[in-house]
């Protein structure tokens, strides 16, 4: 294992995106898959696991986009224009009842500072900017460390806030937020595509596809994020 695992890093023909997809791919490797990934880095060929990603994801992006409808559909459409699509669920936060309160709105805040790391937050409106680039960890980074230190600096924000529907519309902030959206869209697509397997690293594969989805870890401190603000909030 660690011999594939330095060949795949020297090796200067794949790109990190490909490099990250084969460590993944080597905890679910046998033993003949590990000896072919080994000959074809060996001599500097394109391994069959990335060709098989290749058709992985020609696959989903023609499953993925949307079919035009044919001459006569089209006509019908125009004639008996389509019902519009029915609500499946009411999402909780727009629910009163189930609140307690009001439904939640992100305050209107102008000039939001950047924010380059998740530590340095100095204002609940940077919530809004966070995008996934914030949880891409280094291994030189103690990622774990730079959560708790983000909870920490949000809880001390949030402990300005006496009132739980003042809270809720702090954490709204956070729903409008970048990485709030690719996080959502990361697991709706995943259950839509339960045909890429293995299911360990569905994300990983999903991100391979396409990098505007979250990876296994990303995913998990998106969802870490998620689920300390609603706590905070009451949520």
């Amino acid at each position: 294992m660690d011999e594939i695992k330095n060949l795949i890093d020297k090796n200067n023909f794949l790109n990190a995106g490909d490099k990250d997809f084969l460590y993944q791919q080597l905890t679910t490797m046998n033993p003949i898959d590990k000896l072919r990934l080994k000959h074809s880095l060996l001599n500097n060929q394109q391994p069959a696991v990335l060709q098989n990603l290749q058709l992985i994801r020609d696959k989903f992006n023609q499953r993925e986009t949307p079919k035009s409808p044919d001459l006569l559909t089209r006509v019908v459409q125009k004639v008996f224009k389509p019902a519009s699509p029915k609500i499946v669920s009411v999402s909780f936060l727009n629910q009163p009842v189930l609140l307690g309160g009001y439904v939640p709105k992100a305050p209107v805040f102008q000039n939001i500072q950047s924010l380059m790391k998740l530590k340095e937050i100095i204002s609940l409106s940077q919530l809004r900017t966070v995008t996934a680039n914030h949880i891409n960890f280094t291994l030189n980074d103690n990622a774990e460390l730079e959560i708790q230190s983000f909870f920490d600096k949000i809880e001390t924000l949030l402990d300005k806030f006496n009132d739980i529907n003042e809270r809720r519309n702090q954490y709204m902030y956070f729903i409008s937020s970048p990485l709030f959206n690719s996080y959502i869209e990361t697991g709706l697509t995943a259950l839509r595509h339960p045909e890429l397997q293995p299911t360990s690293i569905i994300l990983n594969t999903l991100y391979q596809i396409d990098s505007k989805y979250l990876n296994g870890k990303q995913f998990r401190f998106a969802s870490a994020i998620n689920n300390h603000l609603r706590s905070l909030c009451g949520i």
